[in-house]
């Protein structure tokens, strides 16, 4: 059968089974579905591509109220997974999310069963673990509406007629790739449900304080800082404008019980972690149970990345992404998510300058957590903090064209 020839990409939506940190609201995806999906599908039948982080499965407080980790007894190239508690826990998670978010899912499914929309699961790293094991993927087929069953996902997305191939992004991630065939674990999702998730249910246990308490409100938004190096810092920086003086020493003491909490899961495993540098920033993180000593692991993000600033890696992994996935064919648009930032850069020229090839971001629909310039003498850098919600849409033509809506609220 003929494919559809318009494509709708959204990433990094980041469902949640609870409140904390400003996720998207079960209405801003019900809307989503009616007013984007619904409408571009009146005429002619779209694809839906979900292009990773869809569902979050690593922000959830099971894990603390379990005591489980995804990344425990996983098995050699992660076998095991089937059987282990955490796939449970998974289930459960899952099942939250298809409830808080249901409206919206019911409306897709509808689409899906009209006919209207194909709808695809390309996994991210926040739900990475959500596609272990086959029992987790028939439940994201059946959430999503993808009628992939309990089959394998890929981690790309083609479609030769649209001169397209996508992917989440975070496989050049060093902090959150995943590598089956050794047996690795991207580290990035001990440094959510360690430190950042960690961080607010040690502070909530403790005090007893709700989730709409604005101690806990800041503390979740640890979560939504673009980049590993940062967390620390932008916790200094809520310390010192947001977060009340009587709160300073409890915070200090749970960060430096979350900072251990991580470097004894890395530790007790080091050969499980993914990023190679992994114990430099085990070392790095040591030096930062003192929240003064924050700025320390700027360095660890260029000892990973091995990338110069001036070339960011998701520009130099389009190249690789596009040669030999789209049947032979040149491809036009280079489509990822992961790095929460939407945006539109022009690569080159395609077929003797004839058209420009592209790589688009997709971006993301939830908070980012953004420092303003470099630190100041006192050390101190200022962070702003906004709500995105984007979107990306392809339509088949000669040539074929897109367009890129991108919402930001403060």
């Amino acid at each position: 059968m003929e494919r559809p020839q318009t494509a709708i990409f959204v990433s990094d939506i980041h469902f949640t089974d609870r409140a904390g940190g400003d996720p998207i609201t079960p209405t801003e995806w019900a809307d989503f579905i009616a007013d984007v999906v619904d409408k571009e599908s009146e005429h002619a039948p779209v694809e839906l591509v979900l292009l990773g982080d869809i569902v979050d499965v690593l922000r959830s407080d099971l894990w603390h109220e379990r005591d489980l980790r995804p990344w425990n007894n996983v098995g050699q190239q992660f076998r095991s997974f089937s059987t282990t508690a955490q796939a449970g826990l998974l289930l459960e998670i899952l099942d939250r999310i298809g409830a808080r978010y249901q409206e919206g899912l019911e409306h897709l499914a509808r689409l899906v069963s009209e006919g209207r929309v194909v709808s695809y699961y390309i996994p991210g790293n926040h739900d990475y673990a959500a596609t272990a094991a086959p029992a987790l993927r028939k439940k994201l087929a059946e959430l999503f509406s993808t009628g992939a069953g309990d089959a394998e996902l890929s981690e790309l997305y083609i479609h030769p007629e649209l001169s397209v191939v996508a992917r989440h992004g975070h496989q050049v991630d060093p902090f959150n790739s995943f590598d089956r065939e050794n047996t690795r674990w991207a580290i990035g999702d001990a440094v959510v449900i360690e430190l950042v998730n960690g961080l607010s249910w040690a502070y909530r246990q403790r005090t007893r304080q709700p989730e709409g308490h604005h101690t806990v409100q800041a503390l979740d938004r640890l979560d939504n800082v673009a980049a590993i190096q940062l967390i620390p810092e932008y916790l200094r920086s809520l310390m010192r404008y947001e977060i009340e003086d009587a709160d300073h020493a409890l915070i200090q003491e749970l960060w430096a019980g979350r900072i251990d909490a991580f470097v004894a899961a890395v530790e007790g495993k080091k050969n499980l972690w993914s990023l190679d540098h992994a114990n430099q920033l085990v070392g790095l993180l040591k030096g930062v149970r003192d929240l003064r000593a924050a700025s320390l692991l700027g360095r660890l993000a260029d000892i990973a990345s091995g990338v110069s600033p001036s070339l960011p890696s998701e520009l130099r992994s389009t190249a690789a992404m596009v040669r030999g996935h789209n049947q032979g064919q040149p491809v036009r648009f280079a489509v990822m998510g992961h790095t929460h930032q939407p945006g539109c850069w022009p690569l080159g020229a395609l077929d003797y300058g004839a058209l420009t090839r592209f790589y688009l971001n997709t971006g993301t629909w939830r908070q980012v957590v953004q420092p303003i310039g470099p630190p100041r003498r006192d050390d101190f850098r200022q962070f702003v903090a906004h709500r995105l919600t984007a979107y990306l849409v392809i339509r088949g033509g000669a040539p074929p064209t897109f367009d890129h809506v991108v919402r930001c609220r403060g």
